[in-house]
């Protein structure tokens, strides 16, 4: 196991506490009982994050172990999100934190790297997907799946300069948990489909997992989710991708979502959630709010950071 696996999950309780010590059964016993089938366990999940996994009330240790940490796990194999990653890095050369991404050079199969991987699962969700020389899995991407990533429709809250919406977001607003924040106009899912649409989405999520292990404890293993719909159509996203959506919250990166608050919310909006709400599980749907504004935004989190260390996220 990794040593950032295991940081202490438990530094503000002492060691001796029987629920410390049961919760530690618990994340141990998770572990061992993936890790023959899914040895990635140890380098994606922190002792934190299992542990939150498990502590969810009324939930047993075998439906956290098969439907949440093993789904999970079998879902990013099946999509292949290896290849995803392999293919795209973040550019943050600028230092605007706009959250574009580029193709990977050194591993993207349109520059010529790699070579055909057959029969690897995550095929069947978009593009070729190849391993390169340094064995690093990669995928030959859409032009669609390009064109997101360049969009920067999807980015980290930093604060600062630009916009109205990201001033009345400042970054130091959000004290605890990592900030995405997605600008819903850039995206058309008409336009891109919805395998693209998915992929980029699991790209910046994973990004942002990465920022948060590289916090090593610092910042919680849950984010929030900004939905900005400012300058949005009047036509709302295909069925299957408020499902594939839905999917990702609950299937592929469960209890990774702290809260969704979407804004400025009108009747089309309304009418969306209408439509996605019954594919959702009741703890989905309550992490969702809609509010009026960015400012409302601000205010609903900032009531929600403080009581957030009283319940899992």
């Amino acid at each position: 196991m990794t040593s950032s696996s295991r940081r202490s999950s438990s530094s503000s309780v002492s060691d001796s506490s029987p629920d410390v010590a049961h919760a530690i059964s618990g994340v141990e016993s998770l572990r061992t009982a993936l890790r023959p089938d899914f040895p990635e366990i140890d380098r994606l999940y922190s002792d934190e994050y299992i542990r939150s996994v498990l502590s969810v009330p009324g939930r047993t240790f075998e439906y956290a172990r098969d439907k949440k940490i093993r789904g999970a796990l079998e879902w990013r194999r099946s999509f292949g999100v290896e290849a995803l990653r392999g293919t795209f890095r973040c550019d943050d050369d600028d230092g605007e934190g706009e959250g574009r991404f580029i193709l990977d050079e050194g591993n993207a199969v349109g520059a010529g790297g790699g070579q055909v991987l057959e029969g690897f699962p995550g095929q069947e969700a978009g593009g070729v997907v190849r391993v390169t020389s340094q064995s690093k899995q990669s995928l030959d991407p859409s032009a669609e799946l390009i064109e997101l990533c360049l969009s920067g429709a999807l980015r980290i809250l930093s604060g600062g300069g630009g916009d109205k919406v990201r001033s009345s977001l400042d970054r130091r607003r959000w004290r605890r948990h990592l900030v995405l924040h997605a600008r819903a106009s850039l995206i058309d899912w008409w336009k891109s489909g919805v395998d693209a649409g998915l992929q980029y989405h699991v790209l910046v999520i994973e990004h942002a997992l990465s920022v948060i292990r590289q916090s090593e404890g610092v910042i919680p293993e849950s984010m929030t989710l900004l939905v900005d719909t400012v300058g949005i159509g009047a036509v709302p996203p295909p069925v299957g991708a408020l499902r594939g959506m839905v999917g990702l919250l609950q299937r592929a990166y469960p209890d990774r979502i702290h809260q969704i608050v979407v804004f400025p919310v009108g009747r089309l909006l309304r009418r969306v959630y209408e439509m996605t709400s019954p594919m959702m599980a009741q703890r989905s749907r309550e992490k969702i709010a809609l509010v009026g504004s960015a400012e409302e935004a601000v205010c609903l989190e900032d009531s929600g950071e403080r009581e957030a260390s009283q319940q899992p996220s």
